[in-house]
């Protein structure tokens, strides 16, 4: 048998369908050449099986769905060619893809790094093409830097931090993308501290004040700014009040305050509890009396009672028609006896008080001084003699005795001192020889007018 075949055009629709076809040439041919070169018109029933993605198209017939369809054709010998298709249509696939992502967002392996539409062309599990349409925003992570000094501790987003330190916190911002957060962290510490205060009535402390005993609790800011808990320890104590009448006489002193003059004054002292006392006083001033004597006594004196054996100045004090005070004021002079021993070398003799004493001995004078006192004298009394001595001298011109130079006859007396140093008396019988100086000259003689 001879076929004959009509040349027929298979559109390429898809890689199947054309792997398909090349199948039914290679058919077609092996049958016509199997059939011999016979010129007998015969018609040819042949089936054609494809699979096409989305539409396949034969012989300007184009179809879109799976099915069995039957063209007849003519063949090259004029004959009818029944060619059954037996197409199955396979689909290619579109996504639309509407993606949010931060930073990136990869695809296939693509890698997108900003907002935009983008198509990818790919195949399919049918091996037809695949075509993604991708709409993409794309949102940026954030990185935020925050240093911070805090007290005792900080809580960031649920952590809680007790220490310094450099701490890194991964969260979502508001876009849905990473939130890296690094904290930079000082921790500075509260101070905690206790006064025990004792005060006197209220106690001031920063500004507020306290009026009973108590255990008080104040927070303030310490130098870190950080809270400083001060417990404070308070007992109050009370102030006092009093009233004094009372007579003095000339000053009062109370509380080391002297006071002269009647009057009411107010002292602020300090009671037993460390706390004022006020103290008012209602003082009278009674005047005093003074006075003055001065007595010379011997021996001793007394007065009022009280007796005095030595010279001074001595107050006492007496009482006075007020009551008060009356000061005396004593200048006494004592004036002892006196008793004295006087050792005396004396020439002949020696006079004391009126009394001559010419013999050597111990002799005692009761004399009254100028102060009344008596006065007791012992002499202790050496007599030593003066001694005399008598010259009798006979000279020419002149003549010194002890330095004293006579020029003239006579009886001289020098009173000297001798080895006891009483008087050493000379007498001296002097007689002065007149000489004749005269010179008579003769010729070569010269000749004296006296000789001797």
């Amino acid at each position: 048998m001879i076929h004959k075949f009509t040349k027929l055009k298979f559109p390429e629709t898809g890689k199947k369908a054309l792997t398909c076809l090349k199948g039914v040439f290679l058919f077609l041919l092996a049958v016509c050449f199997h059939s011999g070169s016979s010129a007998q018109c015969v018609d040819t029933y042949d089936t054609l099986v494809v699979e096409s993605c989305d539409t396949f198209t034969l012989n300007d017939s184009s179809y879109s769905e799976s099915g069995t369809y039957m063209q007849v054709l003519q063949n090259t010998g004029g004959c009818d060619s029944f060619l059954t298709l037996e197409l199955t249509i396979l689909n290619s696939t579109d996504t639309v893809m509407i993606m949010t992502a931060c930073d990136s967002f990869v695809l296939n392996d693509s890698v997108y790094l900003e907002s935009g539409l983008y198509l990818q062309t790919l195949e399919n599990n049918a091996g037809c093409d695949s075509f993604i349409f991708l709409a993409l925003t794309v949102l940026m992570s954030s990185d935020t830097t925050m240093t911070v000094t805090a007290c005792d501790s900080f809580e960031l987003n649920d952590s809680v931090y007790m220490s310094s330190g450099t701490y890194t916190q991964v969260l979502t911002n508001a876009e849905g993308c990473d939130s890296v957060v690094t904290l930079m962290l000082t921790i500075t510490n509260s101070s905690d501290s206790t006064m025990n205060i004792t005060a006197c009535d209220t106690f001031t402390l920063n500004g507020i004040s306290y009026t009973g005993s108590g255990t008080y609790t104040q927070t303030l800011t310490n130098a870190q700014g950080c809270d400083s808990m001060l417990t404070l320890n308070l007992t109050i104590r009370n102030s006092s009040a009093g009233v004094l009448t009372t007579t003095a006489c000339d000053t009062f002193l109370l509380n080391g305050q002297t006071y002269t003059q009647s009057g009411i004054y107010v002292q602020n002292l300090m009671n037993v509890s460390g706390c004022d006392s006020t103290l008012i006083v209602n003082l009278t001033i009674l005047e005093m009396s003074d006075s003055s004597i001065s007595i010379t006594a011997c021996d001793s004196l007394m007065l009022n009672g009280q007796t005095y054996d030595s010279s001074g100045v001595y107050v006492q004090t007496l009482t006075n028609a007020s009551g008060c005070d009356s000061l005396l004021t004593i200048n006494l002079t004592i004036v002892m006896p006196s008793d004295t021993l006087m050792t005396i070398e004396a020439c002949d003799s020696f006079v004391l008080n009126g009394q001559t004493y010419d013999s050597s001995g111990t002799y005692t004078q009761s004399l009254t001084s100028s102060s009344g006192c008596d006065s007791t004298i012992t002499l202790v009394l050496i007599l030593r003699q003066p001694s005399f001595m008598f010259d009798t001298v006979r000279v020419c011109g002149s003549y010194t005795l002890n330095q004293v130079t006579y020029r003239s006859s006579g009886t001289f007396i020098q009173t000297l001192v001798n080895a006891n140093g009483c008087d050493s008396i000379i007498t001296l019988d002097l007689t002065i020889d007149t000489v004749d100086v005269r010179v008579v000259q003769s010729g070569a003689t010269l000749t004296a007018s006296a000789m001797g």
